[in-house]
């Protein structure tokens, strides 16, 4: 969606980047030309119209020039996507705190995990599928509670959280 009009690009978002761009170039490039044309055929019109042997031939191209049509070049309309993660409040130096967290379905998943996150640390999560990474994520979310230990989040944090399963929230028919 860009100057108020919905285009179908094939291919993937660079694509579609490369070919916009092109077809921008394109128009302002064909404005320039135009206008060069106008600017000859104006020169014309202006040194043989008081010529009698010219002055049909620049009657012509002034004709010329009222029919020569400069596209109209809009600013883009585009917006770049982007998520802003913004905090009300200043967070103090630590994040998390987990104390020797443990959980599991019909057995322990993982034990006694302790870990200090500070403000402003990355984090990755990897891992084998099954060893607990989601249950982990779900239990720090407060989606379940931890079969031992604890863990504290600073006071001004706010947690947002996207679960990787969305199943339950639809009907089944």
């Amino acid at each position: 969606l860009d100057y108020g009009e919905l285009r179908i690009y094939p291919g993937n978002y660079d694509e579609y980047m490369t070919a916009a761009i092109q077809a921008r170039e394109r128009l302002l490039s064909d404005n320039a030309k135009k206008k060069a044309q106008i600017t000859e055929l104006q020169t014309f019109v202006a040194r043989f119209s008081a010529n009698a042997s010219k002055a049909k031939q620049a009657t012509s191209r002034a004709r010329q020039i009222d029919k020569i049509k400069l596209d109209e070049v809009k600013a883009s309309s585009r917006q770049n996507p982007f998520i802003r993660f913004e905090q009300s409040k200043e967070l103090f130096r630590n994040a998390l705190i987990v104390e020797n967290l443990s959980q599991g379905f019909d057995h322990d998943l993982f034990s006694n995990f302790n870990a200090i996150f500070e403000v402003g640390e990355r984090v990755a999560i990897i891992g084998e599928n099954g060893v607990g990474k989601t249950t982990l994520l779900n239990t720090l979310a407060g989606v379940l509670e931890p079969r031992s230990g604890m863990y504290k989040w600073s006071e001004n944090s706010n947690i947002g959280y996207y679960a990787q399963d969305h199943a339950h929230e639809f009907a089944e028919d």
